[in-house]
């Protein structure tokens, strides 16, 4: 069996407004599958995904706390059914309010998809403040 598996990573995300998908600046482990954006699972099968993320409240030149509120890095599955529209919600890493200088979070979620599905990531604040993540870290694999 060849394997399917993939990691990229992103070191600085600094955005205001609603959730956005997320394109990563690097491809630690690259498979013809995973574009930088999306993931397009090549065949039927049991997939394991990871996020993890440090969110830092202050971004360089701000004054105060821009980013307290949950943060949260999301991850969607689209079917043929969804068009070109994020799909539907399966996890989500999260990171709540706080005012800890830099606080991470993290989830790993294994699924049952069909060949074409397309799993992408969106970054999100509660609110429509500035969010700051660092250090974003995705990956997936097929297990069977």
């Amino acid at each position: 069996m060849k394997t399917i598996a993939f990691t990229a990573t992103l070191d600085e995300l600094d955005r205001t407004g609603g959730a956005e998908a997320i394109t990563y600046g690097h491809t630690l482990l690259p498979h013809p599958a995973w574009d930088g954006k999306v993931f397009t699972a090549p065949k039927d099968g049991v997939y394991c995904f990871g996020i993890s993320f440090m969110r830092q409240l202050i971004p360089m030149g701000a004054k105060d706390c821009e980013s307290c509120d949950d943060s949260q890095i999301r991850l969607f599955v689209a079917g043929e059914d969804d068009g070109d529209g994020p799909g539907e919600l399966k996890a989500y890493a999260w990171v709540g309010e706080s005012k800890v200088p830099r606080s991470s979070g993290a989830v790993t979620v294994c699924l049952k998809l069909e060949k074409d599905d397309r799993v992408r990531t969106l970054d999100w604040i509660d609110g429509d403040k500035r969010r700051f993540f660092r250090h974003i870290v995705f990956t997936g694999y097929r297990i069977r």
